[in-house]
């Protein structure tokens, strides 16, 4: 019997707590992710292929887009002319590490 992480075992339980849903693809709908899901005890929420309705992240986007639409072109320039400065901390004063961008 393999032996499984303690944050492994943790989300597990927790996720069988939650209704999961996913959107019908293939990657969910695997004959393997059902015996896993069967397996652990975790029902998933019946999705209709095809509803975005269903889908918080298009709305999301959505929003987004709308927001998109509002920037004003200087700040997207503002961006571009400081990717100098951002490339010059990030390498050489942070060394790859945290900056204050």
């Amino acid at each position: 019997r393999k032996r499984q992480h303690p944050e492994k075992t943790d989300f597990i339980k927790q996720l069988s707590q939650m209704l999961p849903s996913h959107d019908n693809g293939s990657k969910h709908t695997a004959k393997k992710v059902g015996d896993f899901f069967k397996q652990k005890k975790i029902k998933v929420l019946n999705w209709q292929p095809q509803s975005p309705d269903l889908n918080l992240i298009e709305h999301l986007w959505e929003v987004m887009e709308r927001l998109w639409e509002n920037i004003e072109v200087q700040v997207c320039m503002n961006l571009v002319d400081s990717m100098p400065r951002r490339l010059q901390v990030v390498t050489e004063v942070a060394k790859g590490g945290p900056t204050k961008y």
